[in-house]
């Protein structure tokens, strides 16, 4: 129905570091949608990660962070912007995540 929509994702995002691609994350944007969609990977308010728009029924793996971050457990947010044809955000919404960094 119009004002859902699916997404398909792990919540739980291993990086050996944080130059070298996640071992497990990534985000789908489903079949059944209707818009394109693009992400931030947000940790204490500093944008990490920024996708290209990915396309209705395609996926993105092999994530490398944007932002060199510590070893450690970061809570993040996984704050999604679904597109117009016509280039202008519909909406928006947040999904919390973790990232681990192993290195």
């Amino acid at each position: 129905p119009e004002g859902m929509f699916e997404v398909n994702m792990n919540t739980i995002w291993h990086f050996e570091t944080c130059d070298t691609p996640s071992s497990d994350a990534y985000l789908a944007n489903g079949d059944a949608n209707h818009l394109p969609l693009s992400f931030e990977i947000i940790v204490e308010d500093e944008v990490v990660y920024t996708s290209t728009v990915i396309p209705v029924g395609n996926r993105i793996k092999n994530i490398v962070l944007d932002k060199d971050l510590e070893a450690g457990t970061y809570a993040a947010v996984c704050q999604y912007t679904l597109w117009n044809e016509d280039g202008t955000e519909d909406s928006s919404f947040g999904v919390n995540i973790r990232l681990v960094i192993e290195k």
